[in-house]
C-alpha cells in the first residue's frame, strides 16, 4: 500500500489545494511551499497538520524504531534523524518552522516529576540547543503537557520562556496562567492552554502549546484568534512599581476556542503579559500601541 492511497492519507488534499494563497502574494517569503521540520516527532500527527495546510514536511527527528518506519513511510522524501544528537550534529537545511514535542514522562503529574532534569524531558535543553544552531526561518512551536506548569515548584515553565526568550521572568502571583505572551532579548514567545475535546477528539486531553518567533512580534497574533477587530487586554488592578509591571494579569478579547469552552463563548479567563521591561508589560496606551492588535 503507498504512502498515498493508505487510509489515513486517503482524504487528504495534495499540498497545492491545502490552501488558497492569493495570486501572486508570496508565503513566508518563499516562492514555493513553506518547509516544516519535527523533533520528537511520533507517529507525525503536525507533519499531516501542516502538510494539509500547504507546508512541505522537509526533516524528522525520531528515535523509536517503530514510528520511524511509519514516517519514512509517509514522507519518504524527507530526511530522517533517529536521535537528537544526530539532528544537533548534523548541518541541515534551515526550515520555515520547527516543530518539538520532547518527552512529557519527566513533567506529567502521573511521573516521578523529575522535571527538565530527569533523563527524558531533559532532552528540552537539547532541542533548545538545537534551535539555536539550526534557527528556523520564522517559528518554533512546542506542545507538552500542563504538568510543565508545576514542575520544579514552577521554575521549569519559567526556565522554558527563558530558553525561548533570552530572559528567565518571575512566576506571576498565584502561579502560572493557562496562556500568555512572554518578551525577552531573543524576542516574543506566546503560550496557549488548548484541550483535544474541542477540536472533534472524544477524549479530554489538554495541552500547552508555545509559539516562538525568531523574527518579530508575531507569536501571539498567531496563537490568539481576535474575535473580531481590535482586541481588548483589560489588566487586573494597575502597575504599581517596576515589579508589579513585569507581569501583568488580565483577559484578552479572544474566542478561547479549545481552552475550555467552544468557539465563541466568553473571553480567554487566565492570561498575563511578562516582560524584561515596563514598557512592554504595562496596559494599552503606556508605549506600545499594538498591544490592542496582538489578539
Amino acid at each position: 500500500m503507498s504512502s498515498r492511497t493508505s487510509p489515513i492519507y486517503a482524504s487528504r488534499a495534495p499540498i497545492s489545494d491545502a490552501i488558497a494563497f492569493p495570486a501572486g502574494v508570496r508565503v513566508m517569503g518563499n516562492e514555493e511551499a513553506p518547509t516544516f521540520s519535527s523533533c520528537f516527532s511520533g507517529i507525525g500527527g503536525p507533519d499531516i497538520g501542516f502538510e494539509r495546510a500547504g507546508f512541505r514536511v522537509i526533516r524528522h527527528c525520531e528515535i523509536d524504531a517503530f514510528k520511524s518506519r511509519v514516517l519514512k513511510h509517509h514522507w519518504p522524501n524527507a530526511e530522517h534523524f533517529g536521535d537528537i544528537e544526530g539532528l544537533i550534529s548534523a548541518i541541515p537545511a534551515r526550515a520555515d518552522i520547527e516543530w518539538g514535542s520532547p518527552p512529557c514522562q519527566d513533567l506529567s503529574i502521573a511521573g516521578k516529576r523529575a522535571g527538565l532534569a530527569g533523563s527524558r524531558s531533559g532532552l528540552f535543553h537539547r532541542w533548545i540547543e538545537y534551535l539555536e544552531r539550526n534557527p528556523p526561518r520564522h517559528f518554533s512551536v512546542m506542545e507538552q503537557v500542563p504538568g510543565l506548569f508545576s514542575s520544579n515548584s514552577g521554575q521549569d515553565f519559567a526556565d522554558v520562556l527563558g530558553a525561548f526568550t533570552g530572559w528567565t521572568p518571575p512566576m506571576p502571583s498565584g502561579g502560572w496562567r493557562n496562556s500568555g505572551v512572554c518578551y525577552g532579548p531573543k524576542g516574543q514567545t506566546a503560550w496557549r492552554t488548548l484541550n483535544a475535546r474541542y477540536f472533534g477528539v472524544a477524549q479530554r486531553r489538554a495541552r500547552v502549546f508555545f509559539v516562538r518567533d525568531f523574527r518579530g512580534e508575531r507569536a501571539a497574533k498567531i496563537l490568539f484568534e481576535s474575535q473580531g477587530g481590535e482586541g481588548n487586554f483589560a489588566p487586573v488592578g494597575a502597575a504599581g512599581n517596576r515589579a508589579a509591571a513585569n507581569t501583568v494579569s488580565g483577559t484578552i478579547n479572544s474566542s478561547g476556542a479549545g481552552t475550555s469552552r467552544p468557539a465563541g463563548q466568553a473571553n480567554e479567563k487566565d492570561f498575563c503579559f511578562i516582560s524584561e521591561t515596563i514598557q512592554k508589560s504595562g496596559p494599552p496606551g503606556t508605549r506600545r500601541d499594538d498591544y490592542n492588535s496582538l489578539v
